[in-house]
């Protein structure tokens, strides 16, 4: 007997095209590409793992000499916001599986962001029984 389900957040219930900010974000800034991704994506694995919590005590782990600042690079968590969807087949999953009274549980690495995606989607904390961030 299943007793409960957990969801994964980010690429998951929720879909964001993060090339697509990094590149933008690249060319606004006038720097490579690869600098941006490499910087974002260390971010982002340090904010997943919980050693960072913010772009400021991020950039205080780094050079200071970096390209990118903390105000950039909480700008492009912006843009992850303003571009991020709900995936509507997931969604309509979730929504009946809570109807037929399953206990539901959602799994997010984006603990430091997550409160800042449900002022965007105030569904999804009604639709879980436990969150779990990371």
């Amino acid at each position: 007997m299943i007793k409960g389900i957990l969801f994964d957040f980010a690429q998951t219930l929720i879909f964001y095209d993060d090339k697509k900010i990094y590149s933008a974000f690249a060319r606004a800034k006038g720097i490579p590409f690869d600098q941006v991704h490499g910087l974002a994506r260390s971010y982002f694995h340090k904010a997943h793992l919980g050693e960072v919590k913010d772009p400021e005590e991020f950039f205080r782990l780094i050079k200071p000499d970096s390209p990118i600042t903390a105000d950039d690079l909480n700008s492009m968590v912006s843009e992850f916001l303003s571009t991020s969807q709900l995936d509507p087949d997931m969604l309509s999953l979730v929504r009946r599986l809570k109807r037929e009274g399953y206990k539901l549980g959602l799994l997010t690495n984006f603990s430091g962001a997550y409160d800042r995606f449900v002022e965007k989607f105030p569904e999804i904390p009604t639709l879980f029984d436990k969150t779990f961030p990371s």
